[in-house]
């Protein structure tokens, strides 16, 4: 019997290969934009912590990071700006300055890196 070496799968779809292109443009423009204005001399320990993982996941293109004090998966800034706008809910890594939280959620400190 001949092998077949071709696959039987019709390979990723016009929306997936979309999705990447997508991925590929946020990573080249926007994504790491953010880190020349961090003062990591003025982070806690923790909080550097937190954005050392938060760069590693970044360049890995992962749009979650798990946090290391309590376990929670965090969204990155990746899935933020494949979102396109706020959502909302005070995301610790929120690009757009947690323009749509509502006036009854407590505001929390941009500490250059991220929202705390």
């Amino acid at each position: 019997m001949q092998s077949n070496c071709f696959s039987s799968s019709p390979g990723p779809t016009d929306e997936e290969e979309s999705e990447k292109d997508q991925v590929a443009d946020i990573a080249h423009s926007k994504l790491f934009r953010f880190t020349k204005f961090v003062k990591m001399n003025e982070l806690e320990p923790q909080e550097k912590l937190i954005h050392s993982i938060h760069i590693s996941a970044l360049q890995e293109r992962k749009e979650v990071y798990t946090d290391p004090a309590t376990g929670y998966d965090v969204l990155t800034r990746l899935a933020h700006l494949q979102r396109g706008n706020c959502c909302g809910n005070a995301c610790r890594h929120c690009p757009y300055g947690h323009q749509k939280v509502p006036d009854n959620i407590p505001k929390k400190r941009f500490n250059s890196a991220f929202y705390v």
